[in-house]
């Protein structure tokens, strides 16, 4: 009798392990948002530059990559952002010349430019489904395993005025970013991130692009526990 009072005791407890583990279950699923974006599937070396041939049975990754209107529309606003940059660096000569001030001079001076650069920044919505109760998303942590840069232009500032806006680091390494405005939900919820690149030439205003190579991963509190979930490596252009 004893020994199956310990044998259902064990039992017990371990299907009690199984649905703590089942509730703080949570799984991750995203897709391209806004902008002008086509998703691809290519080789871990392959960017918007350089083109290797795929080898058979190689892993291939989700690519998010500027669609043809992009570069149209680029190039319309290009002078516009010449003209706006001018005005910027003799309005803060002496002062930092940096993507945050230049974000704030744009919005105050320019509003189809401040407007037109946030539509060309690639956005991504990650779906979150875990079990019926609540979660807080804590922190997002971003991991750049890779960098190419390409000739040409690219987004001017960092504007931070999306959802999450994600400053990458051009230079690789891992950045843990605090959560300002706490995504919360019970079982399901969504957050779009919006990407730009660090990579700033100060002396022209614009980071040209490159295809970085990331992983995110997500930090939750629930039942004051932490949930990790992560989105897997993926390529961006940026």
């Amino acid at each position: 009798m004893k020994c199956f009072s310990n044998s259902f005791s064990l039992l017990l407890f371990f299907f009690q392990l199984l649905n703590a583990s089942a509730q703080n279950n949570l799984t991750i699923r995203y897709a391209l948002s806004a902008g002008d974006y086509k998703e691809t599937q290519v080789p871990r070396e392959q960017n918007s530059a350089y083109f290797p041939k795929t080898k058979k049975g190689e892993k291939l990754y989700r690519f998010f990559s500027p669609g043809r209107d992009h570069e149209v529309f680029s190039s319309q606003i290009s002078k516009r952002h010449e003209d706006l940059y001018q005005k910027f660096r003799q309005e803060y000569k002496g002062q930092d010349v940096n993507q945050v001030n230049f974000a704030n001079y744009a919005k105050d001076h320019d509003s189809y430019y401040y407007t037109a650069m946030g539509y060309l920044a690639p956005a991504i919505k990650f779906d979150f489904i875990g079990a019926t109760k609540e979660y807080v998303l804590d922190s997002i942590e971003i991991e750049v395993l890779g960098f190419e840069e390409y000739r040409g232009g690219g987004g001017g500032f960092f504007n931070d005025d999306a959802y999450y806006d994600i400053l990458l680091p051009h230079r690789g390494g891992t950045r843990v970013l605090a959560v300002g405005k706490k995504l919360r939900f019970n079982g399901s919820g969504s957050a779009t991130l919006r990407f730009w690149s660090d990579n700033f030439y100060q002396v022209v205003g614009f980071c040209p692009m490159g295809c970085y190579t990331i992983n995110i991963k997500f930090h939750f509190l629930s039942d004051n526990r932490k949930v990790v979930v992560a989105s897997g490596l993926f390529k961006i252009d940026v």
